[in-house]
């Protein structure tokens, strides 16, 4: 027997769907907040990058095409002192929160997020992370792909597999 797949109107508007869904994942351009303090003398110059960085004079907004934000912060031994802090746009591929061990030679925390401005949060990420409840990185396109996912689901057992002898 010869089978064929017959392709509806359902199977045409999920293609579309997940089209539109990978272009809003991968191709987004998100506004992030760039600036860098680097502790110096008394340690308050550019101190406004760490603690209210809409505050700072030096800050920029720039549109990052990949889609994604940071801050990375670096603190001397035992995170006793924030040594430096930068924000802008993350080229890097991981896209994961973390901080060195307290007992790193260097211990630096990193920050990831991907919506706008996202990356205004207070800039020492160790003290911040002693409260933290989580992060909601990546979240909007989760959304997106928890809906293509359903609605593949329902099309996959109405229509798509359909053969027509």
């Amino acid at each position: 027997k010869n089978a064929t797949m017959k392709v509806g109107p359902l199977e045409v508007l999920l293609c579309v769907t997940c089209a539109i869904v990978m272009n809003k994942c991968e191709g987004v351009t998100v506004p992030c907040l760039a600036c860098s303090y680097t502790f110096a003398g008394d340690g308050t110059r550019d101190r406004e990058c760490v603690t209210d960085v809409l505050s700072n004079a030096h800050t920029k907004v720039v549109n990052c095409t990949s889609g994604r934000c940071y801050i990375k912060a670096v603190y001397a031994h035992d995170y006793l002192k924030l040594d430096s802090l930068s924000r802008g746009c993350n080229f890097d591929t991981s896209d994961s929160d973390k901080c060195d061990p307290p007992t790193s030679m260097i211990p630096t925390c990193q920050m990831v997020c991907s919506s706008d401005q996202c990356n205004s949060q207070h800039g020492d990420i160790w003290s911040s992370k002693k409260h933290d409840n989580g992060d909601a990185s990546l979240a909007h396109c989760n959304h997106y792909l928890v809906f293509v996912g359903l609605f593949f689901c329902v099309g996959f057992q109405t229509s798509i597999c359909r053969t027509v002898n």
